[in-house]
């Protein structure tokens, strides 16, 4: 795509000086032998470097003119190196436009600075890449970048000098393929193919870099650039195995929690309906007193009742003996079913926590249909249950981020994509 000087080649860079023959303007050329073609700075005609009476290669007869954001001739370190800038063109494709500045460096040859809707890249040119038959792919020191773009660029507009013949309205097929933060591009012409490789630099770096005022505006940026980072990606790959780590340690805990509670049965007994039915407030049905031993924990009640479309309420109180308190323990049973359905079931259980050791009896009151007064309940008491809702509740808290995270990025790549033809978002 991009044609330059290959790295350890060194040009001392000459100036010479000459008038324009198409409006007099005086021209320099600042690296003789090296620039084929030199840009009028005033009438914008393209004039032949090499040739001794300075040919008008083309003139510039439109009225439109683009201002580089770098001027021509300014100088700047990128990457720990000094760099000029010799030349700045403006392509089109489809009506799509973006700019290229040359850089030189006496030592280093030529590099290819681009700004696409504000965003940058700084490119060099590589030894050819190889691209997959179908064009989808290319890869380059074992590094895959996937097609983004290919059309016909169109030199619209250039100033400054070139080391090779420029002319308004050359065109050459082009194959971008990016692997953010880094791009393989193609320039093919009838007679050669250029690939170079880009990666992306930030707009502040740019503007500092060449000491651009601040008055200056930076190009206006829009949208994610095509090799712009993924600082949301870089996060996610930092914390992946801190992740991981979390996760073990959190199927550990709960592993060791199930494996030494003690899910030990306090309380189980069968009563009949009718001997706890609640015909006025008076009527409950008292338990004998049962120990909980040990500290604090949790007790899980099941009731389960013999029914059948149908339901039936116990109001249960675990009381205790010393104080007479009673923590509250309501629970309904129901089941229903008919041809192809189903609905509940006749056992349902609950979780207390933090019931402290002592002595307990429990005090019960039921409701239920008038057939089924003479149906049976059993209810059960188990003390130091594992509760998976709370694994599940550490769970979701612990991939809630990452999750979040997750989607940022996706967000974030749908952006980068959104003007490519090959998007895989366009599929969805």
């Amino acid at each position: 795509m991009r044609k330059m000087k290959i790295k350890g080649v060194r040009v001392k860079p000459k100036l010479k000086s000459f008038n324009c023959n198409n409006c007099g303007s005086p021209v320099e050329v600042s690296i003789l032998g090296q620039s084929l073609n030199v840009v009028c700075p005033h009438c914008k005609s393209i004039i032949d470097a090499n040739d001794p009476n300075f040919k008008i290669l083309q003139e510039y007869t439109e009225k439109k003119t683009y201002k580089p954001y770098i001027p021509i001739g300014a100088k700047g370190k990128l990457k720990g190196k000094t760099w000029a800038c010799t030349g700045f063109m403006v392509k089109s494709d489809s009506g799509y436009f973006w700019r290229e500045y040359l850089l030189f460096n006496p030592y280093h040859g030529y590099r290819w600075l681009i700004e696409v809707d504000g965003h940058w890249g700084l490119y060099k040119k590589v030894h050819r890449a190889s691209s997959h038959t179908d064009s989808s792919r290319a890869t380059y020191k074992g590094k895959t970048y996937k097609i983004y773009a290919n059309g016909i660029a169109v030199v619209e507009y250039v100033e400054g000098e070139f080391y090779w013949r420029v002319m308004r309205g050359d065109s050459a097929s082009v194959h971008d393929y990016i692997c953010p933060p880094s791009a393989l591009s193609v320039e093919i012409s009838p007679h050669e193919e250029n690939w170079t490789l880009g990666h992306h630099i930030e707009a502040k770096t740019i503007q500092k870099a060449f000491s651009i005022s601040s008055g200056v505006p930076l190009p206006y940026q829009v949208g994610v650039g095509q090799l712009q980072p993924s600082l949301i990606k870089e996060k996610l790959q930092k914390s992946g195995k801190t992740l991981l780590y979390a996760l073990v340690a959190l199927f550990l805990i709960h592993l060791l929690r199930v494996s030494t509670a003690s899910k030990k049965v306090i309380f189980n007994k069968q009563i009949s309906i009718h001997e706890a039915l609640a015909v006025d407030n008076s009527k409950f049905y008292t338990t004998p007193p049962f120990e909980i031993e040990g500290g604090s924990s949790n007790l899980e009640l099941s009731v389960w009742a013999d029914i059948n479309n149908s339901w039936v309420f116990a109001d249960i109180l675990l009381v205790d003996t010393d104080t007479q308190k009673g923590i509250p323990m309501p629970i309904e049973v129901s089941f229903y079913h008919g041809y192809g359905w189903k609905e509940g079931s006749i056992t349902n259980t609950r979780l207390i926590s933090n019931i402290p050791a002592g002595e307990y009896y429990l005090s019960i009151r039921t409701k239920t249909q008038q057939r089924d007064v003479h149906k049976r309940m059993q209810v059960k008491l188990t003390r130091d249950v594992p509760i998976s809702s709370n694994f599940f509740i550490m769970l979701v808290l612990v991939i809630l981020g990452p999750l979040f995270n997750l989607l940022q990025n996706y967000g974030f790549e749908k952006k980068r994509w959104a003007n490519s033809d090959y998007s895989p978002y366009h599929q969805e």
